[in-house]
């Protein structure tokens, strides 16, 4: 007898591949009419698009703009045949926000623009995005039921029709994977502080990580930081649960907060930046960080509460220490300074740590003097006895 393959194609294998053309056979009554699943949705379709008593595949097929028709519906629970609708572009702004009750939508393949707020505050629990080109804001905020694997290989552009950023794509959603968004070469605020996202795999295109992020993504512990962004804004990763190793050699600036609070425990490289402004690391895990030679200023709080940090090395061009910045390390030894001039130093900077502070040998009596170092002057060494030791 001869085998066959048998291929299942259950409800996790579609969420997880977002299948797109996936068509249920014996769909079409003897009549010629779609067969809806849900019927307060075969009534507005078969009223609207229609003949007042059914749609069949040409009418739907006919129909290019879902205009509001289904916002705040409450009723509607399925969609699947969506996909008959094959001249549709896009889902218009708030096509189906607060339909609360709408668990499933499946989208023809000419559509691949979701405008803002299509899917915002429903119940959706799958939909299929492959095709998806262009997303804008808040498409899928406030879905709490929506938990598929987010994969949109297309993708093109992700934003505001209006400035190009946004706060909350993914927000109060369900979702905790995003593992393909395409050729975007920007990340802005699609996650919120109310993300669930445990995992991200950004695009090797990303070069610029923007303000808040992944700022709050608690959840957050695997994403890619990979080593070709090269700039990333103010509390981007702010209290994220981050563990692995920066390493960002093309980096050419960051911003206040950026890694605020996240459990990274080494700093390989921060590229070509000539100054860490405020809170960059404070309250992190960071056991080593290495500093680039361009740095000029490192602000306030950069490094404070880092209480795994032992050792640190100031590069030569450094002007400016901020306040606080080494506050409450409580098991730093030792700071080395290679600048021959004191840089200006805030205050606070020995407090809650006992390192000794290492200048050059030439510099010693010049920083036991400087305003604020003189506070601390009897833990300033010259360097050659950080060699001897």
């Amino acid at each position: 007898m001869m085998k066959t393959n048998v291929v299942n194609l259950n409800s996790a294998n579609l969420n997880i591949i977002g299948l797109n053309g996936y068509v249920h056979k014996g769909n079409i009554d003897s009549d010629g009419y779609i067969k809806f699943k849900d019927p307060v949705v075969a009534q507005i379709c078969a009223t609207k698009w229609g003949d007042g008593v059914g749609l069949t595949k040409e009418q739907a097929a006919a129909v290019t703009s879902l205009g509001s028709t289904f916002n705040q519906n409450t009723e509607i629970t399925s969609f699947e045949e969506l996909r008959y609708f094959t001249k549709l572009y896009e889902i218009p702004n708030s096509a189906f926000k607060g339909c609360s009750s709408l668990r499933k939508v499946i989208l023809p393949d000419s559509v691949y623009r979701l405008n803002s707020n299509a899917f915002n505050s429903s119940g959706l629990e799958y939909i299929n995005l492959y095709n998806i080109r262009e997303a804008y804001s808040n498409i899928l905020s406030d879905c709490p039921n929506l938990r598929i694997e987010i994969r949109m290989p297309n993708l093109q552009y992700f934003g505001n029709n209006s400035s190009g950023d946004m706060s909350g794509q993914f927000g109060s959603s369900g979702i905790t994977k995003i593992t393909d968004l395409g050729k975007i070469t920007v990340i802005s605020r699609y996650f919120a502080n109310k993300s669930k996202v445990t995992q991200v795999i950004l695009p090797e295109e990303v070069t610029y990580i923007k303000e808040a992020a992944f700022s709050g993504c608690t959840d957050l512990s695997d994403i890619n930081i990979h080593q070709a962004i090269t700039r990333i804004d103010g509390s981007a990763f702010a209290n994220c649960n981050i563990k692995a190793d920066i390493n960002l050699p093309n980096l050419t600036s960051i911003g206040t907060n950026a890694f605020l609070k996240t459990p990274s425990r080494k700093v390989i490289s921060l590229g070509a930046i000539t100054s860490l402004p405020n809170g960059v690391f404070s309250g992190s895990l960071i056991e080593e960080i290495n500093l680039p030679e361009t740095l000029i200023s490192i602000g306030a709080n950069v490094l404070t509460n880092c209480k795994n940090l032992r050792q640190i090395e100031i590069p030569v061009n450094v002007t400016e220490i901020g306040q606080a910045t080494f506050q409450n390390c409580e098991n730093l030894e030792k700071v080395v300074l290679q600048p021959l001039t004191p840089p200006t130093l805030g205050s606070y900077n020995h407090s809650g740590n006992q390192a000794r502070w290492y200048v050059p040998d030439e510099s010693l009596s010049d920083y036991q003097a400087a305003t604020n170092w003189s506070a601390f002057a009897s833990r300033i060494k010259g360097i050659s006895e950080l060699q001897t030791t």
